[in-house]
Order: structure tokens, then C-alpha cells, then sequence
């Protein structure tokens, strides 16, 4: 077997100019195959990091709808011995189906059509909005505030142009569905989130006169880091003691659920590539080898009268095969690591190579061997004489 193998390797040398494009095409499939595997790592891995901060630690509380007759203060009150709450207040969010809310600017006679969204003060700061000019809304009683009052979202305003106005300091007036309102705020939405820039803020009591109160009122509750989980299995008890089950929770996303899931849509889509590399580099191997019994059928034959039996030459012409696989798979793999090394350093992005990459030289073996198997059995089965009559 050790000749058998001598012979086989001492014959990938001598034929190497033959062999070189067959190697070349291995060395691209398995080159292929592990920056798939690597690149595919590194970016769901940096996706999943992305949205991790994308993501605030707010967990949203959806409170029942006569939960809109109670004061803020009043619900906030029952999170009072809760430490890893930082910030908590209403905010719901606006809706696509709120979309038939008209703003217009007097001043300007622009309209627009756009949604609205119910908050406080407290809910606007636990989102991290910011006020660009003017003030955050004042929920307060009706008879203690005007409750004409709106805030717009920086590129609402912006819009409707009336941006100008609040910055100098001078009284900007739209109009919601017809109803006139002066403009308190401009808004600045949350780092990465853009819901707000667009929407017209209102106080709860101005959404209650104007009829637009949300059927169900949403809390914004910020939370410390890896706190959610423990503050969420406590929360629906105390914001509604009388039936817990009625305040659905919304939690921050998983960032390693996340990552496992780009993970696994990765994985299948680098898989079909995978199997369509080794169908290509099994039918180069077939061809390349198809093509070595044909050039060396007399070789073969004198091989054969010289004593070697059709299971020496055929065992040999495997061998040719998997060390053709087997180096491709392991020049490949070796410049597939420099490609994912070089993209990470480039991109940023973390430099992650899955073990399965190791195994891409033995897969060439299993491929080589395959695909040697025909031209093999095919080589042993050559008749010497008939060759040297031939000749």
C-alpha cells in the first residue's frame, strides 16, 4: 500500500501541468467554501452586535383601556420598589392604521398626512427623545393646562415648516382634522429610531378631547442591563394586581437568539453552495482522472504484465484522486482563513472561523475518492494484451 501510495503521489508530480487546473478548481471550491463559512460567521455575528444596540432595554406594557382614567403618576406609583427601572411613562407609539390624521400649517397652507402619538414627558424621556426646541408636553388636569397643545417630530416640522418659528421663540399654530393647536416642541426621536420624527405628539387628556385615545394604553419601561427578564415576570402583578394576565408584555430582543437565527438562515444558504462546490469539484476530479486512463492506458498495460493486479492499478488511481482532493481541500482552506482574516480586519468585523472548516480536507478525501471510483474500476479492468496487440 505505502508503493501504491508513492507511485500515486510521484505521479501527481510527474502529470502536474495536467493536473494543475483540476487542482486550481478544487483550491476555488474549498477557498469558496471557507470564506463562505468564515464571512458568514463574522457578519451575523456583527449584525446581531448591531442590533443589539439598535435595541433599547425598554420593556412595553400594554395596560387595559380604563387604565386612561387613572393620572400617570398614579400608575407609576406601582413601580415605585422596582430598582432596575429607570425610567417609566405612557408612550404609544404611532400606528400605520393612525395614518388618517391631516396636520396642517396655517402659515404655510401645507398639508400632511401623518400619524399621532399618545405620550408624557415621562414616556417620551424613557425612549430617550429629546427636545430640539421648545418643551416636552405637561400632562396635567385639563383646567390646569391647555390641552391644545401638540409636539411635532423634528422632520414633521420640518415640513410643515414651522421649525423656524418654535426655535425664534414664537407661537406656531397647526391644525389637527380641523382643530387648531399651538405647537409646544419640537421632538427629536431616539438614537436609531425614527417613529417620532414623523408623528404629532400629543398628552393623553389632548388625545381623550380630540378623540383619538389609543384602545389600550402602552408603558415605556427602561430598564438596567440584563435586568428585563426579572423585572418583566414581576410587572404585569403590579401595574394590574386585579388580573395580571391582562398586561401583555413586549421584551427587548435576544441578541443571541438573534445571532442564532442569522446563524441558521446562513448556515443553509452557505450549505447549497457548499453541495454545488463538491458536485463541480467531483466532476473535475472524474474528468481529470478519466481523462489519466485514457492517456496512460499504456502504461497500464505494462504495468500489468509486469505482475501488478487490477486492484494494485485501480487502489492506486484512488489514491491519485483523494491526495487531489485532499490538497486542493487543504490549499484552499489555508487561503480561504487568509480571505475571512483579511475581510474582518477590513470590515471591522469579528474574526470567526467555525470549527466545520477543518474538515474541509477530509471532505476532499471523501470527494476525491468518490470521484475516483469510476475512472478506477475502469483502469483495472484494461486487458494487457489486447493493449500490446493494439500496439
Amino acid at each position: 500500500m505505502r508503493d501504491l501510495l508513492a507511485r500515486a503521489a510521484v505521479t501527481l508530480v510527474r502529470r502536474s501541468f495536467r493536473n494543475a487546473l483540476t487542482l486550481i478548481a478544487i483550491v476555488l471550491s474549498a477557498t469558496t467554501i471557507t470564506a463562505l463559512f468564515g464571512i458568514t460567521a463574522g457578519s451575523s455575528a456583527q449584525t446581531a452586535e448591531r442590533f443589539s444596540q439598535l435595541d433599547s432595554p425598554i420593556i412595553q406594557a400594554t395596560l387595559p383601556a380604563t387604565e386612561w382614567e387613572n393620572s400617570e403618576n398614579d400608575i407609576l406609583q406601582r413601580l415605585v420598589g422596582f430598582t432596575n427601572i429607570t425610567r417609566a411613562g405612557t408612550l404609544d407609539l404611532p400606528q400605520d392604521t393612525a395614518s388618517s390624521l391631516t396636520v396642517t400649517a396655517p402659515r404655510w397652507g401645507t398639508s400632511i398626512k401623518t400619524n399621532i402619538a399618545v405620550a408624557t414627558a415621562q414616556g417620551l424621556m424613557a425612549r430617550q427623545a429629546s427636545i430640539t426646541s421648545g418643551s416636552y408636553p405637561v400632562s396635567e388636569s385639563v383646567s390646569a393646562r391647555d390641552p391644545y397643545t401638540v409636539s411635532l417630530g423634528s422632520r414633521l416640522a420640518s415640513e410643515l415648516g414651522v421649525t423656524a418659528s418654535v426655535n425664534q421663540g414664537l407661537s406656531a399654530r397647526v391644525s389637527l382634522n380641523g382643530t387648531e393647536m399651538a405647537v409646544t416642541g419640537i421632538l427629536q426621536d431616539a438614537e436609531n429610531q425614527s417613529e417620532l420624527s414623523t408623528a404629532v405628539v400629543v398628552t393623553p387628556q389632548t388625545a381623550a378631547l380630540l378623540g383619538l385615545l389609543p384602545p389600550n394604553r402602552t408603558l415605556q419601561i427602561r430598564v438596567t442591563e440584563n435586568a428585563a427578564s426579572t423585572v418583566g415576570s414581576l410587572l404585569g402583578l403590579a401595574l394590574h394586581p386585579q388580573d395580571a394576565e391582562a398586561v401583555p408584555l413586549k421584551y427587548p430582543a435576544s441578541p443571541e437568539k438573534l445571532r442564532a437565527s442569522l446563524m441558521q438562515d446562513s448556515q443553509n444558504l452557505t450549505l447549497i453552495i457548499c453541495v454545488i462546490m463538491a458536485i463541480v469539484s467531483a466532476f473535475s476530479i472524474i474528468n481529470t482522472m478519466q481523462i489519466a486512463v485514457t492517456e496512460r492506458r499504456r502504461e497500464i498495460g505494462i504495468s500489468l504484465a509486469l505482475g501488478l493486479s487490477g486492484k494494485d492499478i485501480s487502489i492506486q488511481f484512488l489514491l491519485e484522486s483523494m491526495l487531489l482532493g485532499t490538497l486542493g481541500g487543504f490549499i484552499g482552506m489555508l487561503i480561504g482563513s487568509v480571505i475571512v482574516a483579511g475581510a474582518s480586519l477590513l470590515l471591522f468585523w469579528p474574526y470567526i472561523l467555525p470549527q466545520e472548516v477543518l474538515l474541509i480536507p477530509v471532505a476532499g478525501i471523501i470527494i476525491g475518492a468518490l470521484a475516483g471510483l469510476i475512472p478506477a474500476i475502469r483502469a483495472a479492468r484494461i486487458d494487457p494484451v489486447e493493449l500490446l496487440r493494439s500496439t
